[in-house]
């Protein structure tokens, strides 16, 4: 997810790649069972429908991933085939890239 800021004429001044948050972020494996699928809206974002209501309902648990561990968004199948080839590749020499566990400075 990205960000932009802009001046008081409304013009691009900056492009920021996933901003610092206070918030968890939604992305990973989802695991339901069977069931799941009658919850799914027949139109529309099951993101805006589905899962606040069953976290409405406590019936929706999620699991934060370790400082520094692998994860990316994938969005088109060039995302995928990207993904694919850093896993197959593995940790990186000196501790760079996917797999680096280094903390992130934000700010």
């Amino acid at each position: 997810m990205g960000a932009v800021e802009t001046n008081e004429f409304g013009h691009v001044l900056d492009f920021i790649e996933s901003p610092p948050s206070p918030y968890l972020i939604n992305a990973g494996v989802y695991v339901f069972s069977a069931a799941f699928t009658a919850l799914l809206p027949d139109r529309g974002d099951h993101e805006r429908t589905t899962f606040p209501r069953l976290a409405r309902e406590r019936r929706l648990a999620g699991f934060p991933l370790p400082q520094g561990a692998y994860w990316r968004a994938i969005d088109t199948a060039k995302d995928l085939t990207e993904a694919a080839k850093e896993l197959a590749a593995g940790p990186p020499p000196h501790g760079h890239g996917p797999f680096d566990t280094t903390p992130v400075p934000h700010g």
